[in-house]
C-alpha cells in the first residue's frame, strides 16, 4: 500500500511560537510554590519580615522653583555670563575660535594676521609629489574611504532632508552614518595610512600623533587685544622643527609687498567681543616631551551651517598662524615680535570630498602695523578626493593626486 508522505520545506519546518507559547504556559501554570523554609530561617536571626506594598510607596518629585532659592544656590558662578563669573575681566578681547566666520573669508585673515599668500604648496613639499605619488597604494585609500563612509555600523536619526525648490515636501526620516563622525573617521584612516607610508619609507615611525590639540595667543592689533583660540583635530609633531619654506632674500622682500586691504571694512568685523577668559597663554606640547615641534596640523569642518570655501580657507590658516604663534611664544619668550628664525607649520584641512593644503612660515608677531617683514602661506586647493560614495555605487570620482599631496605633507622631513 502506497502511503503518500509531506515533503519537508520550510513551511513545514516552521515552528508555531503561539502554540509552544501556549504549552509553556499550560505546564508552568500547575506548578505549586514551594515552602523552603526561608522565613523560619530569617525569624531565627532576629529580622523583621514586612509586606513589600508595606514598604514600596509611591515616589511623588517635588517640583522646586529655581527662582526661589536664594543667590549662593541660583545658579553655580562658573556659568553665569555676567561680571560676577570668576574669570569676568573689565577689558574686552576680540575673539577669534573655530566659530568665527570670516564674511571676507582668505582676504580678511590675511590682512588681520599681516600674511602673505602664495599659490601652490612650498618647493621642498612639491618636490616629493612624485615619491608620493609612486608609494599611494590607491586600493588601500579606497578601502579606507568606504570604511569611514559606509561601512561604519553605526545608525542614528540623520537631520531632515529640505527640498529648496518645495521647502513643504516632507521627506521620510533617514538613519545613518552623522556627517562629524564620516568626516574625523575618514582624517583618521587616512591620517594611520600616512604613518604606514612613512615607515615604509624611513623604517619607523618617529613623531607622536595628539588629538584635540588647542593653543591660545593674545596679540595687540591698532589698540585692541586679539585672542586667538584655536584647536587641531589631529596634530604631528616633530623633535625638530621644519625647514624654512621661503629663504631669507625671499622673508625680506616681503617689506616691498602689501598685505590684502579690506576698506572699508575693519578688521574688527565678524569678532566676537569677550570679557570672560584667562590671561595664560596654551602652548599644548611642553618643552620637556621629546616630539615638541609642530609638523601637520589636521582640521576637520563639520559643522551644520554652510560655510563657503573661501571661509574655510580664513579657519585653516588662522590655526596655522595660532599654533605657530604660541610656538614662537615659548621658543623665543611672551614678548617676542620679530623672530630670529622662521616658525613653519603644515596643514591639511577637509570637509568630506574636499580636501585643501597650507604651508604657513611665521616670520614677525609685529601685526599692529602693516609695514616691514611679513608672514607667508602658501595655499594649495581645494581638491576633491572623491565625488560620491556609498554603499550601491561605490566610490566614484577617486582623485589619488589628492591622497598623494596629502602624503607629501608627511613625507617631508625637518
Amino acid at each position: 500500500m502506497f502511503v503518500p508522505t509531506m515533503k519537508l520545506s520550510i513551511s513545514l519546518c516552521k515552528q508555531h511560537l503561539g502554540r509552544m507559547f501556549k504549552s509553556k504556559w499550560r505546564v508552568q501554570s500547575q506548578r505549586q510554590v514551594i515552602d523552603v523554609g526561608i522565613p523560619s530561617l530569617v525569624q531565627e536571626q532576629n529580622v523583621p519580615i514586612l509586606n513589600a506594598l508595606d514598604v514600596v510607596k509611591e515616589i511623588k518629585s517635588e517640583v522646586i522653583d529655581i527662582n526661589s532659592l536664594p543667590e549662593p544656590l541660583c545658579e553655580p558662578p562658573r556659568l553665569r555670563k555676567n561680571e560676577n563669573h570668576p574669570d569676568w575681566k573689565e577689558n574686552c578681547v576680540l575673539l577669534i575660535n573655530r566659530n568665527t566666520r570670516l564674511i571676507e573669508g582668505e582676504k580678511h585673515i590675511l590682512h588681520l594676521t599681516k600674511t602673505i599668500s602664495y599659490s601652490g604648496l612650498p618647493l621642498n613639499v612639491k618636490n616629493l609629489l612624485p615619491i608620493a605619488l609612486e608609494m599611494t597604494d590607491n586600493d588601500l585609500v579606497q578601502r579606507s574611504i568606504m570604511e569611514a563612509l559606509v561601512w561604519d555600523a553605526t545608525q542614528v536619526k540623520l537631520p531632515k532632508r529640505i527640498n529648496k525648490e518645495n521647502p513643504g515636501l516632507d521627506f521620510p526620516r533617514e538613519y545613518g552614518i552623522p556627517h562629524t563622525r564620516k568626516v574625523t573617521h575618514l582624517l583618521y584612516n587616512l591620517v594611520y595610512l600616512c604613518q604606514l607610508f612613512y615607515a615604509k619609507k624611513n623604517g619607523l615611525w618617529t613623531r607622536t600623533k595628539i588629538t584635540d590639540a588647542f593653543s591660545k595667543v593674545f596679540l595687540e592689533k591698532e589698540g585692541k587685544v586679539l585672542l586667538f583660540r584655536m584647536p587641531s583635530d589631529v596634530l604631528t609633531s616633530t623633535s625638530r622643527p621644519l625647514s624654512p619654506f621661503a629663504t631669507k632674500e625671499q622673508v625680506e622682500s616681503t617689506k616691498d609687498q602689501a598685505v590684502p586691504d579690506i576698506f572699508p571694512l575693519h578688521f574688527s568685523l565678524d569678532l566676537q567681543e569677550h570679557h570672560i577668559y584667562t590671561s595664560e597663554e596654551i602652548y599644548p606640547l611642553a618643552p620637556s616631551c621629546l616630539n615638541c615641534h609642530f609638523h601637520t596640523l589636521h582640521i576637520t569642518h563639520n559643522m551644520v551651517r554652510y560655510w563657503h570655501q573661501p571661509q574655510k580657507l580664513a579657519r585653516a590658516v588662522a590655526v596655522c598662524f595660532t599654533f605657530a604663534a604660541a610656538q614662537a611664544r615659548q621658543k623665543f619668550g611672551p614678548t617676542v615680535k620679530e623672530l630670529t628664525s622662521p616658525v613653519c607649520v603644515q596643514c591639511a584641512y577637509l570637509d568630506g570630498p574636499v580636501w585643501g593644503f597650507l604651508g604657513y612660515q611665521l616670520n614677525t608677531l609685529n601685526i599692529n602695523s602693516p609695514e616691514g617683514i611679513k608672514n607667508q602661506v602658501w595655499i594649495d586647493g581645494p581638491y576633491n578626493l572623491y565625488e560620491s560614495c556609498d554603499q550601491a555605487s561605490g566610490i566614484q570620482g577617486y582623485n589619488s593626486e589628492t591622497f598623494s599631496k596629502f602624503l607629501s605633507l608627511h613625507l617631508n622631513e625637518t
